[in-house]
């Protein structure tokens, strides 16, 4: 099965970035750059997980999150959250409280973020 991931940040670089990489690894490559277009995206085609940048022109990520989090079609998405700017533990940590299952800063290792999406999507190995 091919997954499919789904990156929601406003930086055309980044998503051109981890395009590349996922793409050579396989997956599936969606991106959006505003929270309205990746909650309608992530409703018409069932990420395999999400990669969600706090800071987005039209929502916080917070929000975004919360809303993924209680939609019945995507609470079991797993969520990676990322930022730049929000990297002290106490981010981390709510990130994780609001149903986040992973929080990565930028800027990150492109083959630890390989390893975290394979990790969170493993159950879909089976």
């Amino acid at each position: 099965m091919t997954k499919r991931l789904l990156m929601i940040d406003d930086d055309s670089r980044l998503l051109g970035l981890v395009r590349n990489v996922m793409e050579e690894e396989g997956w599936e490559f969606e991106a959006c750059s505003t929270g309205r277009a990746g909650f309608a995206q992530a409703l018409r085609r069932r990420p395999s997980v999400i990669l969600l940048d706090l800071r987005l022109p039209d929502m916080d990520g917070w929000n975004l999150l919360r809303r993924f989090k209680t939609e019945p079609g995507l609470r079991s998405v797993p969520v990676a959250m990322i930022s730049g700017v929000q990297r002290r533990p106490e981010d981390k940590v709510t990130g994780l409280v609001l149903g986040a299952d992973d929080y990565i800063s930028k800027p990150f290792d492109c083959g630890l973020l390989v390893a975290k999406l394979h990790a969170l999507t493993r159950s879909l190995d089976d």
